[in-house]
């Protein structure tokens, strides 16, 4: 293929979006929170642009993904 760094970025994308088996979760998922369904989605936002949650919620939220994560990885690699 002559011209994979132009598909180096979607190949990328593609295994970001594939969940783990330890913990069922994708990288971005485990990262953000959520799975990105686009690349757009990872554009960062102006800080003009109204984000519509509260950081400190966000925050804990992650704080909870994470131990869940840190949790299934302990069971499942025993």
């Amino acid at each position: 293929m002559r011209d994979w760094d132009t598909e180096l970025f979607h190949n990328e994308f593609a295994d970001n979006r594939t969940s783990c088996y330890a913990t069922s979760l994708s990288p971005f998922e485990e990262c953000y929170g959520f799975n990105s369904l686009i690349p757009l989605d990872v554009i960062p936002l102006s800080h003009e642009s109204n984000m519509g949650f509260e950081v400190k919620e966000r925050t804990k939220e992650m704080k909870k993904l994470h131990k869940q994560m840190r949790a299934q990885i302990k069971k499942v690699n025993g």
